[in-house]
C-alpha cells in the first residue's frame, strides 16, 4: 500500500510546526508584570485646632463736642469778657449784699482781707488754709483791744469774690447791653448765677442779680493790691 510515505509526511509536517512554535515562543518578550496598585497609607488622623473667633469689637466713633467737653454752654461774646479775668492777680472793691453786709475787700492769691466801712476791725482770711482771723489795727480806736481779737468760723465769715462766682458759671447768654456803669465800662450778660454787670476791662463782675437779691462789687481796682494789704500788720502778730 502506498500509505507509509503520507504518513511520514504527516509526521514531518507536525515535527516542523513544533519546531517553529517553540522558536517563536523563545522570541517573544516576557510581558511585563502587571504594576501592583500602590498601598495608599492612611495618613494620621490630626486634631485641627479650632482657630478661636474673636469677638467683634464695635467701633465707636469718636463723641460729639458735646460728650467730649462739660456741658458748659457759654457764649462766645460773653467769654471773650471772662477770659480778662486772667489778667488780675489782685484787685479790692467795696461788698455790699441783699443782706446789708458790706466790707471793703482786698484781695491777692490766696490772701484777703475785709475791712468794716469806715471800721478799724480787718478780718484776713487764708483761702488756702481757711482760716479767718479778726484783728482791730487803729490804736487810738481799738484800746485795749488793739491787736488780734480772735479766730473766727472761716465758713460763716467768708465772702465770696467776683472770681468766685465766676468759676460758678456754667451757662452765659451773649452780651445784651455795653454801658456805663460806675464810671466803668461794662456789659450785662444772663448766666445761670443771675443777671450779672462786668467790667469790660478786668472782667470781674460789678453786680450780680439773683432769686435772693442784689449782690454789689462795686469801685473795683484790679492789680494794685500789695501784700502788706492781706495780712496782719507785723508788730500785731502775737508771737510763738
Amino acid at each position: 500500500m502506498v500509505k507509509k510515505p503520507y504518513f511520514g509526511i504527516r509526521c514531518f509536517a507536525v515535527l516542523l510546526f513544533l519546531l517553529i512554535f517553540s522558536g517563536c515562543s523563545q522570541q517573544e518578550a516576557p510581558a511585563s508584570p502587571v504594576a501592583e496598585p500602590e498601598q495608599v497609607v492612611p495618613l494620621p488622623d490630626v486634631e485641627m485646632e479650632e482657630t478661636p473667633v474673636v469677638p467683634t469689637k464695635e467701633i465707636v466713633g469718636e463723641p460729639t463736642v458735646q460728650e467730649q467737653l462739660p456741658a458748659e454752654k457759654i457764649s462766645k461774646s460773653a467769654q471773650s469778657i471772662f477770659a480778662n479775668a486772667q489778667k488780675v492777680n489782685s484787685y479790692s472793691y467795696l461788698y455790699k449784699d441783699f443782706n446789708n453786709v458790706q466790707g471793703n475787700v482786698r484781695v491777692k492769691g490766696a490772701k484777703m482781707a475785709v475791712q468794716e466801712p469806715a471800721g478799724p476791725n480787718v478780718i484776713y482770711f487764708d483761702t488756702e488754709k481757711k482760716t479767718a482771723e479778726k484783728y482791730c489795727i487803729s490804736n487810738s480806736r481799738c484800746g485795749r483791744l488793739w491787736g488780734k481779737i480772735g479766730d473766727l468760723d472761716y465758713e460763716k465769715e467768708y465772702l465770696k469774690t467776683p472770681l468766685d462766682y465766676l468759676a460758678e458759671i456754667t451757662e452765659a447768654g451773649d452780651v445784651y447791653e455795653d454801658f456805663i456803669y460806675q464810671r466803668k465800662r461794662a456789659v450785662k450778660i444772663r448766666a445761670n448765677i443771675g443777671d450779672i454787670i462786668v467790667e469790660k476791662a478786668s472782667g470781674l463782675i460789678m453786680e450780680m442779680s439773683s432769686g435772693e437779691g442784689k449782690t454789689y462789687f462795686l469801685d473795683p481796682s484790679y492789680n494794685t493790691v500789695k501784700d502788706e494789704d492781706v495780712v496782719p500788720p507785723s508788730h500785731l502778730v502775737p508771737k510763738g
